[in-house]
């Protein structure tokens, strides 16, 4: 699928957290419920003002649908004197899904990415099967292992927020 993508930036507008709610349903049930209690919208405008967190919507070229969404952040790697970028979420809408669309989000993530200077690398995780296939036609595979703790998990219901 021809695509391109669109940067989202701050301040967020109505039918960008709209999208994003629904976008990332994939990879969190939940935010859906935090866009409808007011709390995506502010959470974006903080987050995309900053130098080192990008976020991205796919959209098909021929009918200019908005089809996915794809999430980086820059983190300092010293060691080899750069920067490392890591894609955070990728979610592509189930009617597109099977398309080609997570490839080449991906491809034009290295692209625009690469373009930096101090890039040294760019990571990204998965468990899920048809991501490892879909991540595989555009980055390598690892025997990197992934270990994390979680923290301050939200829960479902942003109501119950403490």
């Amino acid at each position: 699928m021809d695509i391109r993508l669109e940067q989202i930036k701050a301040p967020v507008s109505a039918e960008d957290v709209a999208f994003l709610a629904k976008g990332l349903t994939g990879v969190w049930e939940h935010i859906g419920a935090y866009a409808e209690a007011g709390l995506l919208e502010p959470y974006l405008d903080e987050e995309l003002k900053r130098d080192d967190v990008w976020c991205f919507v796919a959209v098909e070229n021929a009918t200019g649908a908005r089809v996915g969404v794809v999430t980086v952040t820059r983190f300092s790697m010293i060691r080899y004197l750069g920067c490392g970028y890591e894609v955070e979420e990728v979610s592509v809408l189930p009617e597109y899904q099977g398309k080609g669309v997570a490839p080449r989000m991906l491809e034009l993530i290295v692209e625009r990415f690469a373009a930096d200077p101090q890039a040294r690398k760019l990571l990204i995780r998965t468990n899920g099967d048809n991501a490892k296939k879909a991540y595989g036609r555009v980055v390598s595979m690892t025997d990197m292992v992934s270990m994390h703790k979680p923290l301050n998990l939200l829960p479902a219901d942003p109501k119950s927020r403490g």
